[in-house]
């Protein structure tokens, strides 16, 4: 990786690495020592899927990632109707407790988005804000928020 960076001169400040749960957790050979030799050469690193898989807590408190993405399936959960936000929660408060951020990830309602909002999730990403766009779709989306 470092050969590859090194050799296209990228800026890894502008790039960051999803791992989701499942795949870290069922990888052979542990990949702690080689994520944390990454990240002491600025890889950057998210934990995408959190709490579909089978991590430990105390694992996921020496991996190298700065952010934990929340799946769409406890996403899913949060309605009007459904008083059981209970893990949603206990995501977010577990990721500031070890000074993470937080993305939640396929909110598709304003329910949703004001919820996670008011829970101080820093990054919410999903069908609420739009459906993937084509590159030109995307220029003129991206011009009715940032105007020049």
């Amino acid at each position: 990786m470092m050969t590859l960076v090194e050799a296209i001169n990228i800026d890894l400040s502008h790039l960051i690495f999803e791992i989701t749960e499942y795949e870290l957790m069922m990888s052979e050979n542990s990949p702690l020592e080689s994520l944390n030799k990454l990240a002491e050469n600025g890889f950057r690193f998210h934990l995408d899927d959190f709490g579909t898989g089978y991590s430990s807590i105390t694992y996921l408190h020496h991996l190298p990632v700065e952010s934990i993405k929340i799946d769409k399936s406890f996403i899913d959960e949060i309605t009007p109707e459904n008083d059981n936000k209970l893990l949603v929660d206990a995501i977010i408060d577990m990721s500031k407790a070890l000074d993470l951020t937080i993305t939640a990830e396929g909110v598709e309602s304003e329910y949703q988005y004001n919820y996670l909002k008011d829970k101080m999730c820093e990054t919410i990403q999903g069908y609420y804000f739009s459906r993937p766009l084509n590159v030109s779709d995307f220029e003129k989306y991206n011009k009715k928020f940032h105007t020049t």
